[in-house]
């Protein structure tokens, strides 16, 4: 408030100042890194439910509330913390390692994408048991990973590639588990 030593015009320069900034944080650490990490966890628990038979609304639940439990949470803390801490807020800020806890989420992410990958190759295997269609079942994997690994170097939007490759595999799972797709 005005009485504590900061006027209305200062608070109204502190909040411009920072809004910029701290959006950027933001985007980088929640919308490039956290989301995409957390929907890569609600899609192989998708494909696990999928595969057991069982509904994949536990995997969409469970991703929104993942997800929704540590962004409100930075959320309230973060204006909390502002409240509290005033002008000292943006040196509280600065102490915090984001870099480091971006590069530790994308290792983990990567790593969840090797797990997903896995997932996909042993779906081939089984494709490749359909009716003597082994050379096509290998020729399509092998053009899907030369294709991604394409998009990305002409710079298309790896979250649009993850889910076109994602909506494959649940294509597929739910071909196999429908019985539409029969093994020979």
């Amino acid at each position: 408030t005005p009485g504590e030593g900061l006027t209305l015009g200062e608070i109204s320069v502190l909040k411009s100042c920072l809004a910029a900034p701290l959006a950027g944080l933001g985007d980088a650490l929640f919308w490039a890194t956290y989301r995409p990490l957390i929907s890569l966890l609600g899609v192989i628990l998708i494909l696990i439910l999928m595969i057991e038979g069982k509904s994949i609304l536990w995997g969409i639940g469970g991703f929104l509330i993942v997800y929704n439990l540590l962004c409100l949470s930075v959320r309230f803390i973060g204006i909390k913390k502002g409240y509290l801490l005033k002008e000292q807020f943006v040196e509280e800020i600065n102490k915090i390692p984001f870099q480091k806890i971006r590069y530790r989420l994308n290792t983990i992410g990567m790593i969840l994408l090797g797990a997903l990958s896995s997932v996909f190759c042993w779906l081939g295997s089984e494709l490749i048991k359909i009716k003597g269609s082994e050379g096509i079942v290998w020729l399509v994997l092998i053009m899907l990973i030369l294709g991604v690994g394409s998009a990305i170097r002409i710079r298309i939007n790896t979250l649009l590639i993850f889910l076109i490759v994602v909506g494959l595999g649940i294509l597929l799972i739910y071909l196999k588990t429908t019985g539409m797709w029969e093994y020979g």
